[in-house]
């Protein structure tokens, strides 16, 4: 049986549907238009395969597309960056989830496999990492509208019978980044100096391989079912010694220097909106011992490889 997944044509969901497992099982992509006659596809499915109407806005989905799916990935969501109101979250990562959770419910979908974020643990993680039994403490419209959407699923899930599975992944990486880490490649790129030489922080990351791989993990096993996943690479560099991977990966020299920890504050003020130094700043780190053991997976792709893989794309698709 199929599986759908929603935001197929966005950063997260093509992967998920170029991914073997998903090609060879079947897979529904589920996208908001209709690709123009002639114009580049926009997911690597087959035409056939593609669904356009999902728009997360639209009150009624067109849930008869979900009809013998084994389960639903949902990866569409409003993701978080500047230029978005409280609301917007509130419509698209909240009521737009009930949505498709109801369409999938009506379809007599088995599974949902819900792409939520780290940030429901909160802004940092402190000594300790983050794992499934972290108590939540989101900051923030996008982190609050991810964890009531959580909630709003855990609810319907206990009511109808759905099998849920909540996803928290850390800061995404791979070819098609956006927002903060493709300003970072742009700095690094560009022999910018940045003062994070001094900087301890350890960033766990995830690369969009990784998650994917996860994702259509957590869709198939039997014992994914009512848990709440954590996923990472499963390394945890520090903030200067990421920047340096970023610079062997760019083949350009990380210019990084130290200042007195004081300071930093200000420089992180200074340094917006051309670069947001807050997440780079503070350790945010997830314990997926948890995941390796329930679902017996490793994440296949090491970190250093899925960069370069990020790098390539940068130098081919937006280096000027």
């Amino acid at each position: 049986m199929p599986i759908f997944v929603t935001g197929a044509n966005g950063f997260i969901g093509q992967r998920v549907v170029s991914h073997p497992t998903a090609q060879a099982i079947g897979v529904r992509a589920g996208v908001r238009a209709a690709a123009r006659e002639g114009g580049t596809p926009l997911v690597a499915a087959p035409a056939s395969n593609q669904y356009p109407g999902w728009e997360l806005r639209l009150d009624a989905l067109p849930w008869r597309d979900l009809c013998g799916c084994e389960a639903v990935i949902h990866c569409a969501a409003l993701a978080h960056s500047s230029g978005h109101t409280p609301r917007d979250y509130e419509e698209i990562n909240l009521q737009g989830s009930i949505r498709v959770a109801e369409a999938a419910i009506r379809a007599g979908v088995k599974r949902l496999v819900f792409v939520s974020s780290a940030k429901v643990f909160g802004d940092h993680s402190g000594p300790s990492p983050f794992g499934p039994q972290s108590v939540p403490a989101p900051n923030g419209p996008y982190a609050q509208s991810k964890f009531l959407a959580e909630q709003a699923l855990q609810a319907l899930a206990a009511r109808t019978g759905l099998d849920l599975v909540i996803v928290r992944p850390p800061l995404v990486h791979g070819p098609g980044v956006c927002a903060n880490l493709l300003r970072l490649l742009r700095l690094v790129e560009r022999g910018m100096p940045l003062p994070l030489a001094g900087v301890r922080s350890r960033r766990s990351l995830v690369g969009v391989a990784n998650l994917a791989d996860l994702l259509l993990r957590a869709a198939l096993h039997p014992r994914a079912p009512g848990q709440i996943l954590t996923v990472s690479d499963g390394e945890d560099p520090t903030v200067p010694a990421l920047v340096r991977m970023l610079g062997q990966a760019l083949e350009r020299p990380a210019r990084l220097f130290a200042v007195p920890e004081p300071l930093l504050g200000g420089i992180r003020r200074l340094a917006q909106p051309r670069l947001d130094l807050g997440p780079l700043l503070d350790p945010l780190q997830v314990d997926i011992g948890a995941t390796r053991a329930l679902l017996d997976w490793q994440p296949p792709v090491p970190l250093e490889q899925g960069l370069d893989e990020m790098a390539r794309w940068y130098r081919r698709s937006v280096r000027p």
